[in-house]
């Protein structure tokens, strides 16, 4: 007869378990929810500095304004055509890279993911520079073949130009959301209405498409808000030509001469998330209670279907986008930081780079940005990998928490957050102090990027099985060391790559340090954006982020070749590159033919059956 007895938890163990646990949420909450709060508050507030009152004038001043309709309307044009020419192309090449056998195909992804993680701001002064009917390479171009009558067609400073940039940047997010559906879409259903009569493409936009109806409709909704939110394009190339969107509108109540209006701009923000914040709740009631199945537990094809006489127009297709929309804008960049001035073309030379390394300043905003970079991306990574582990991992408030916070910035466009985040760290106790230091400006970068980082790592978090870590746990491992050996070992590549990609992410985010950067904490999109539009010093500002990006890979190379030596120091170690964890020592069969190391006590040995059953679970994953 075999007596269990339970072993009762010391109460110290407990309260440290629940503070390691609850502490960082409550940090974390602090950052992602805290700025709502803050923004509701600065909306009946006269100003978030010294003695404020309790009002109603910021509401009074925003929608008295008669500025504020066009600004919203113009908003609402201006996102409502990105979402259909961003979702159209996006979904194209989904369907291209996952279920057409065409050449080039393999280009997509790639291109994408590029494209994705350039900053915007160095994507817009590419295509400002590219699409000047003067002085852009596509406008020579076309004087040399006896077409520059019509060069003023691809002007990007232009309505059409701004709808068409932005189009291009929006197509790599919804291609990157939209691929894991397509790629796991079930063409059963359509290779039985073929083989009934039906035409295949008729099929496809009848059964395919309507399957796609979720993640369609989540995508466009993320495009809506992308349009709604965009302030760095239309900075760059729409109010040159007099669009005032309404990102722009927020940000003219904090650039009246010296006295902003936090009221006015707090109170127009808070109405803009509200509209954001419906979309959301419209887009969810519109899906919620209709089967979707697209993945069964039948096996199902996946194989590339041939184009046929289309697939020359595909493959031509793929060249061309990724000629627009990532080599041309790159070339014109750094054929432009070779130029003594913007737009003089047979004269190369180095002097933009030689004045912006001895313009005073410079270097610091290079390396400060660097600095954030790779500062601000690990710190993001890290809270990322945190919320998604909670995401796939953990069930009830704590998860529910995590999921709100992780949309909430994504909610608000860049200017909106910057106010909220200045209401809500200037009347925190301790964090105020902080105000007008670099430490704000990488806290608001982190709180921005935070969001993409989660949408990227929930997925890599839940490839990994949780059979691996109830494996460590059973042997003897913590709950945070099966964490950090085992889910973050396995995801190592993924968070490093995401490391990379957000640093580069936060690098070119323009609306947070525009009202947060100090002059001893100015980034280097804030700065390229006051020579690009004060003073037309487009050499200047290419030159500046090549130089940046010239830093960025040599840390990413001195980074590649540091892990390659450790790891190959590693494989060296005495024990086959184990290290401490694992024994040197010989082992030998026991009668009941486990493992048994010499030195080991036979009391401590686990019992038979359990560490059979132990070795069958690790034996299965």
């Amino acid at each position: 007869m075999t007596t269990s007895t339970m072993v009762e938890r010391p109460r110290s163990t407990s309260w440290l378990r629940s503070v390691s646990v609850w502490g960082p949420a409550l940090v974390v909450g602090y950052l992602l929810l805290g700025p709502v709060v803050g923004l509701v508050v600065g909306a009946f507030r006269t100003s978030p500095f010294g003695d404020s009152t309790w009002t109603l004038d910021g509401f009074t001043t925003a929608f008295s304004d008669p500025r504020t309709p066009a600004a919203a309307w113009t908003s609402v044009i201006y996102a409502a055509m990105v979402t259909v020419l961003s979702m159209v192309a996006g979904v194209y090449f989904a369907v291209a890279s996952c279920r057409l056998n065409v050449r080039l195909r393999s280009w997509i992804t790639p291109a994408m993911i590029v494209m994705l993680v350039t900053p915007r701001l160095f994507f817009g002064l590419g295509w400002t520079m590219l699409g000047n009917p003067n002085s852009g390479l596509l406008g020579r171009g076309l004087d040399a073949v006896g077409l520059g009558a019509i060069s003023g067609w691809f002007n990007a400073t232009s309505w059409h130009g701004l709808i068409f940039v932005t189009a291009l940047k929006s197509t790599a997010v919804v291609y990157v959301l939209m691929l894991g559906a397509v790629s796991r879409l079930d063409r059963s259903h359509e290779d039985a209405a073929v083989m009934s009569g039906v035409p295949r493409f008729r099929a496809f936009f009848g059964i395919t498409i309507p399957l796609l109806t979720p993640a369609l409709l989540a995508t466009a909704m993320l495009a809506i808000v992308e349009g709604l939110q965009a302030y760095d394009f239309p900075a760059l190339l729409g109010r040159p030509v007099g669009i005032q969107t309404l990102s722009l509108h927020i940000g003219d109540y904090l650039n009246r001469g010296g006295q902003a209006d936090y009221s006015a701009a707090s109170a127009l923000s808070l109405f803009f998330v509200i509209c954001i914040a419906l979309l959301l709740l419209v887009q969810s009631a519109m899906t919620r209670g209709r089967d979707y199945v697209t993945v069964s537990s039948a096996a199902h094809r996946v194989e590339p279907v041939s184009a046929g006489r289309f697939g020359p127009l595909v493959t031509l297709s793929i060249v061309g986008f990724v000629v627009v929309g990532l080599v041309g804008p790159v070339l014109q960049v750094v054929v432009g930081s070779l130029q003594g001035f913007f737009g003089v073309y047979g004269v190369w030379t180095l002097r933009q780079y030689v004045v912006a390394l001895s313009t005073r300043g410079t270097a610091d905003t290079l390396v400060s940005t660097l600095l954030m970079a790779v500062g601000g991306g690990l710190i993001t990574v890290a809270m990322a990998f945190a919320i998604a582990y909670v995401l796939q991992r953990r069930r009830g408030p704590l998860s529910v928490a995590a999921r709100t916070g992780s949309w909430v910035p994504l909610a608000a466009p860049g200017i909106v957050l910057s106010i909220a985040l200045v209401w809500t760290y200037l009347h925190t106790p301790v964090v105020a102090q902080l105000y007008g230091t670099p430490w704000l400006l990488l806290s608001a970068l982190v709180v921005a990027a935070v969001p993409v980082a989660v949408r990227a790592l929930e997925g890599v978090v839940a490839q990994v099985g949780p059979e691996l870590e109830e494996a460590a746990r059973t042997s003897g491992a913590s709950p945070v060391a099966a964490l950090v050996d085992v889910t973050a070992r396995i995801c190592g590549p993924a968070l490093l790559v995401a490391w990379l990609l957000v640093g580069m992410f936060m690098s070119g985010i323009l609306d947070v340090p525009l009202l947060l950067a100090t002059p001893g904490s100015q980034t280097v999109a804030v700065l390229t954006f006051g020579l690009a539009t004060n003073n037309g010093e487009y050499a200047q500002a290419a030159a500046i982020y090549c130089l940046y990006f010239l830093l960025l890979g040599l840390v990413v190379v001195a980074g590649v070749l540091v892990a390659a030596t450790a790891r190959r120091l590693w494989r060296v170690r005495p024990g086959g590159g184990s290290g401490d964890r694992t024994p040197t020592s010989h082992s030998r069969k026991t009668s009941t033919g486990v493992d048994h190391h010499e030195g080991d006590s036979d009391e401590a040995a686990p019992r038979p059956g359990d560490r059979d059953e132990l070795d069958d679970r690790v034996g299965r994953v």
